[in-house]
């Protein structure tokens, strides 16, 4: 899988992915604003963007059903020691590239 990339991108497109991101974070996955406020705290925004989106792809390949891909990040995950992939997320700072990595190795 190629990953989505937002380098060198217009501003009126990265308007749009910020549309597209919000969506896919409040009405697919269901964060809180303090969740979405914790997931940009620790890198620029056109790489959260790009590992949301990343992420998002990815678990849409990986599962047939809509609502499991939606829900796969707040389940536990024994690739994370049981903890659910939010958590990784939002807590660490490297976490979203960590949840990026993994469901994007699980392509393969």
């Amino acid at each position: 899988m190629t990953m989505f990339e937002l380098s060198n991108i217009a501003e009126q497109d990265l308007i749009t992915a910020r549309k597209i991101v919000s969506r896919i974070l409040q009405n697919h996955w269901s964060l809180s604003e303090r969740q979405i406020e914790d997931l940009f705290f620790f890198e620029e925004e056109v790489i959260v963007i790009s590992r949301v989106f990343n992420i998002y792809r990815a678990l849409r390949e990986l599962f047939q059903n809509e609502q499991q891909a939606d829900s796969w990040i707040h389940k536990s995950n024994k690739a994370f020691g049981g903890i659910i992939a939010l958590e990784i997320m939002i807590s660490d700072s490297n976490g979203l590239k960590k949840v990026q990595d993994y469901v994007c190795s699980q392509l393969v």
